[in-house]
């Protein structure tokens, strides 16, 4: 799966301004790389999938 993430990057164009910019960036694309593994999974995971992101969640509100 890494190997897919990586080759998609390739593509990627985004564009950083600063080191900032680019650790923001890198944080929104791991985000949705989760996002996405976890929609993916079987219904049987609905409830890891649910703990995993409200963890997440309180996390980011802190």
């Amino acid at each position: 799966m890494k190997r897919i993430w990586h080759d998609l990057d390739l593509f990627n164009t985004y564009e950083c301004k600063s080191s900032e910019d680019a650790r923001h960036h890198k944080k929104v694309v791991e985000d949705n790389r989760i996002f996405k593994f976890l929609a993916g999974l079987n219904v049987e995971f609905d409830e890891v999938k649910g703990r995993i992101i409200r963890r997440w969640l309180s996390h980011r509100l802190v």
